[in-house]
């Protein structure tokens, strides 16, 4: 299909970006403060717990899956040896330990098949788990926002406990992470479709972009039909509000935008492109109504990696960032290599 060449063209590019940027990058935190900023230096006087570390290490993964880059493969390992710490303050790594460690150590764990990042995983899910809230059923992550309420970008953390439940056996952690998805629904999710927090209307576009991925993601890891039925409505909302040109506002809804939110046209590209395999599962649907669902969430997707990819990508090999930051890098990678079918599934 000629009109789609970019796909290909652009995931050429942003393989030589990273595999130069990862080269680089050795020894080194990728997204570090300074160029002189060794990985020692920086988890010594910067924070360790903060959770775009794993992101890191997630992107070196899947390009050790698509190309079996050894540069990036030490790049991983090294930062994931440096990450291990935190599991001896599980009370700090617990609200973010999804986030640092199923990108890390069980990615390892799926591609090498390593015992010792296997424990990894299960000891940073241990210390997730012990964030659970009894009397109010969800857990308490994500330490950015006040209080220990349930936020939308939590739901991304989760498949470490689903994981840990697959790997053990013990549907403990299964449980917990059912609880608090439903908690993050009742909760966030307006009638709408939208998702909290926004302003007066509508919904941020990074929130409702993890809010269907991750509902997706949970529907996945449980088939619970609440689950699915969210990621539809959420999604319904987002592309409802989503231009014709694919580039993403700040604020979904609103009437006057400030900027652009390239990290949320990524993560809902990956989303989008799961549910548009996940809907024909949906027992309400009849199949037209399916497969018609799957074509729009698909269609969207692509429109929005095409703008990023022809618009906001940076592909020069002397910078460190395709998008920015280390966030909005890896969701862009992680969703074109589900197109050319080359993705290293860690959620």
């Amino acid at each position: 299909m000629e009109e789609h060449n970019w796909i290909q063209e652009s995931a050429d590019k942003i393989r030589d970006k990273l595999a130069a940027a990862a080269e680089r990058n050795q020894g080194r935190l990728p997204f570090g403060r300074s160029t002189e900023q060794t990985r020692e230096d920086y988890f010594r006087t910067g924070n360790p717990f903060c959770w775009e570390n794993g992101l890191n290490g997630g992107l070196m993964w899947q390009m050790v899956h698509a190309t079996q880059d050894r540069t990036c493969m030490r790049n991983a390992v090294d930062l994931e040896s440096a990450l291990a710490g935190n599991l001896r303050s599980p009370e700090k790594l617990g609200p973010v330990a999804g986030y640092q460690f199923l990108p890390t150590a069980v990615a390892n764990f799926h591609m090498t098949r390593n015992e010792v990042s296997k424990q990894r995983g299960l000891d940073a899910a241990k210390a997730m788990a012990g964030c659970f809230l009894p009397g109010k059923g969800y857990l308490a992550l994500c330490p950015l926002l006040a209080g220990p309420a349930p936020s939308v970008d939590s739901l991304l953390q989760l498949p470490l406990l689903y994981w840990a439940s697959e790997t053990t056996r013990d549907e403990t952690y299964r449980g917990m992470a059912a609880l608090h998805a439903a908690a993050v629904m009742h909760q966030l999710v307006r009638e709408d479709g939208s998702v909290l927090p926004a302003d007066e209307a509508g919904s941020r576009a990074g929130a409702q972009a993890l809010a269907l991925y991750g509902f997706g993601l949970s529907y996945l890891h449980t088939s619970d039909q609440q689950f699915l039925k969210a990621a539809e409505k959420t999604a319904a909302y987002f592309l409802s509000e989503l231009p014709e040109s694919g580039r993403v506002p700040e604020i979904l809804g609103a009437e006057e935008q400030a900027g652009e939110n390239d990290f949320a046209a990524a993560a809902a590209s990956c989303g989008l492109i799961l549910l548009s395999g996940l809907v024909k599962e949906d027992k309400d649907n009849v199949p037209p109504v399916s497969a018609a669902l799957a074509r729009a969430y698909a269609v969207a997707a692509l429109r929005m990696l095409q703008a990023l990819c022809r618009d906001r990508v940076d592909y020069r090999a002397e910078t460190d960032t395709l998008l920015g930051d280390p966030v909005g890098d890896y969701f862009l990678t992680e969703a074109v290599w589900k197109l050319i079918g080359r993705e290293l599934f860690i959620w």
